[in-house]
């Protein structure tokens, strides 16, 4: 005899995360900032003292000034060790067996995880042939099914696609009272601006089934210290602080994600050269025969136009720039380049055209 798991777990996949990159090469695989974050924070996590004391369990000044920052309560507002850890919370709060959680295909992977580890079924809806989401599908599962819950992230990951603010609009309209619909913002900040790309905060200050998702990991350059947010209606947020362990957002943590609240100017910057960047990537790799799916985030999506994303990724990795293979979205002749700055996407175009030479 052997302890036994529960009986959901039989089938979950375990999270392939991007690879870490080995000394010399360079990492374009998370979807990371590689600008880094802003001199604010660096000197903010210097000058950090107290790593012996626990930090404040509700991160009530972080929250108090993200309040001040979007205009809204610090009680619609809840931190968590990155998103991925607020969608866990929103699964275990509000999942049951026999539910049904409804999201395009090819997302990211997370949302079907947590809705299988909970017991509810998964429904993926086809998508466009761009890979974009298919609304009246999307507009039909929801109806069709008992569902609790829509995972939407907008922008896509792994596609870079949005859904604009009159599509949002129509997924309230026809999504239960019950139902809810989750916006999983974490490129937010890169696609403001992209034509009728909507904040998902007017949809919260509209909507009591509304959930925004927002990270500090992307654009802000905190992806090893994990902090993230939730913005709901302050009944939401109630029943997420009654699964949320105590003390689950390290103090440093706190203190850098203060820091980069204070400058929102960094936050600017690194959106203008994201674009300008992605911009001149895009052409460059279809102008090398790649299919580059529209982006309003800080990555790529391209079709491959020979071999599978397996052999790329391996060869690429040897060439010393690590990318993401999409296997486990099933997308197996397609890559996710994260937008890098300049001196990393001119290694990579180089890496491309030597991996290109040896496949032909």
């Amino acid at each position: 005899m052997r302890p036994v798991a529960r009986p959901q777990l039989r089938d979950v996949p375990v999270y392939e995360p991007g690879r870490a990159a080995p000394p010399g090469a360079i990492k374009l695989a998370s979807n990371e900032n590689s600008y880094g974050p802003s001199p604010a924070v660096l000197r903010a996590i210097r000058s950090f003292r107290g790593i012996e004391r626990y930090p404040d369990g509700g991160a009530s000044i972080l929250r108090e000034a993200l309040a001040r920052a979007l205009r809204i309560s610090a009680d619609w507002i809840l931190m968590g060790a990155g998103s991925d850890e607020i969608g866990d919370f929103l699964a275990r709060a509000y999942l049951r067996p026999g539910d049904s959680v409804v999201y395009p295909k090819y997302t990211f992977v997370r949302y079907g995880m947590c809705a299988q580890v909970s017991g509810a079924r998964r429904i993926a809806t086809k998508v466009r042939p761009d890979l974009s989401p298919d609304l009246p599908a999307l507009l039909r599962a929801i109806r069709r099914h008992r569902t609790r819950m829509v995972c939407l992230a907008n922008p896509n990951n792994p596609t870079g696609a949005y859904l604009s603010r009159s599509a949002i609009r129509e997924i309230f309209r026809c999504a239960r009272p019950e139902t809810l619909v989750v916006l999983d913002e974490a490129y937010f900040e890169y696609a403001q601006g992209e034509p009728g790309y909507p904040d998902g905060l007017e949809f919260v200050k509209s909507r009591p089934n509304a959930v925004v998702l927002r990270t500090f990991s992307k654009i802000h350059g905190l992806a090893a210290l994990r902090v993230g947010f939730a913005v709901a209606r302050p009944a939401v947020i109630a029943e997420l602080h009654k699964v949320r362990p105590p003390f689950n957002v390290s103090a440093i943590g706190q203190a850098a994600a203060l820091a980069a609240l204070s400058h929102p100017s960094r936050v600017r910057c690194c959106a203008q050269l994201n674009a300008r960047e992605r911009a001149r990537l895009s052409v460059e790799l279809a102008e090398l025969g790649f299919r580059v799916y529209p982006s309003a985030a800080n990555f790529l999506l391209i079709g491959l136009p020979t071999g599978d994303g397996r052999v790329w990724f391996d060869q690429l990795s040897k060439a010393g720039v690590i990318v993401r293979s999409l296997g486990p979205y099933g997308l197996d002749r397609h890559l996710r380049i994260t937008v890098g700055t300049r001196r990393e996407n001119h290694r990579l175009i180089r890496a491309v055209r030597r991996v290109l030479r040896s496949l032909a």
